[in-house]
């Protein structure tokens, strides 16, 4: 099985062949120094099934990969009140915070990563009963297998090359996120008192509560603190000077003067959403425009390529790019893996196996999308 794309999909999916005894390589377009400098919430409902796959215990897991080893939510709250509106996680128990390059390299134990191969090519293979595939690469390499794996990403190669005309779509929602990185002392005297139970907490603001500003903890050390915010709401109708869907990838990081002066309208917060709201403080954050993409293939069109003498599946952001509220995107990717696997362990490599897979994974994806 070849498998383009070390994300989460990409490495669940390696974990759980690997502790099948499936054979696998699997190919990354990246340098290994990429470091993902984000967190995420992860649900039991995508974790039970991986853990007990891998048969790893869940309190030495979420020790490994919590951010700041637990990983508790804080809740939802008026940002401007203080006032407690509702639960974080969403009416899910059990879920928490996760460092996200902690939690990938954890899912890496054991798994080699063919860092620097950017895919840019495929075709069919007869060496194989189920018809085989051979992934062609940027370096010249060409891999022959059973079955290749799209896991790399909302902006997936894979994808482009088998569904040439599906594009993601841009949600109109206006989102940005800044990353700032405090001294440990400055952050005990500031904003840790309200940090103190939890590690992530979500504050409504703007007219009718339409805005929101969520704070949190990507990683935290004896010297440092990294933290993240995303401010976000519904694009406005007409001339929005902070939705820009037709904006270059390279431009995520142009930020419009427009910006601070929202951020200065929202009022006088309450502690710690004034810190990340203010201005001065916040023009020196690393600050990125996200734009929510998502990503909808129907179940036959995904079927029938599968079933083709050159037999693809798709998983992840690259099969069903959705937006990155609650975590759901990387937690249906640690999950596609896992059900893969099972599916691949039962049928082989071959169409048996996809169709049970898509048959399987396409209605949790269509109800979050």
């Amino acid at each position: 099985v070849l498998i383009v794309g070390a994300g989460l999909s990409g490495l669940s999916l390696a974990r759980s062949l690997a502790s099948r005894g499936v054979p696998f390589k699997l190919f990354d377009a990246w340098p290994e120094s990429r470091r993902p400098g984000y967190s995420l919430t992860l649900h039991p409902a995508s974790l039970s099934p991986l853990l007990e796959t891998l048969r790893a215990e869940p309190a030495t897991f979420r020790a490994s990969v919590a951010v700041a080893g637990t990983g508790n939510l804080g809740g939802i709250v008026d940002a401007l009140t203080g006032e407690p509106v509702g639960s974080a996680t969403g009416g899910v128990p059990g879920s928490f915070r996760a460092n996200r390059f902690r939690l990938r390299e954890w899912l890496r134990e054991g798994v080699e990563v063919r860092f620097d191969h950017k895919l840019v090519g495929l075709e069919a293979a007869g060496r194989f009963t189920s018809g085989g595939v051979i992934a062609k690469f940027e370096n010249g390499e060409s891999v022959e297998g059973c079955l290749l794996v799209g896991a790399d990403g909302v902006h997936s190669t894979v994808r482009n090359i088998v569904f040439p005309t599906v594009r993601p779509s841009i949600l109109s929602t206006v989102v940005y996120n800044g990353q700032r990185r405090i001294p440990r002392p400055g952050f005990d005297s500031n904003l840790g008192p309200h940090f103190y139970s939890h590690t992530y907490i979500i504050g409504l603001c703007g007219r009718g509560g339409a805005s929101v500003l969520s704070v949190g903890i990507n990683d935290i050390s004896a010297e440092r603190v990294d933290l993240s915010w995303t401010y976000s709401r519904p694009a406005q109708e007409g001339d929005d000077a902070l939705h820009r869907p037709t904006r270059g990838i390279g431009e995520a990081r142009e930020i419009p003067n427009a910006l601070w002066e929202e951020l200065s309208a929202l009022g006088p917060l309450r502690p710690p959403f004034d810190a990340v709201a203010d201005p001065e403080l916040a023009r020196g954050d690393r600050i990125n425009h996200w734009l929510m993409r998502s990503v909808r293939i129907s179940r036959e069109e995904l079927a029938e390529r599968a079933a083709g003498n050159a037999p693809v599946v798709l998983v992840g952001d690259a099969a069903h790019a959705m937006p990155i509220f609650r975590g759901e995107g990387g937690n249906h990717a640690l999950l596609d893996g896992v059900e893969l696997a099972d599916a691949i362990a039962q049928h082989g490599a071959g169409s048996d196996a996809l169709r049970v897979f898509y048959e399987r994974a396409t209605p949790r994806w269509e109800v979050s999308i």
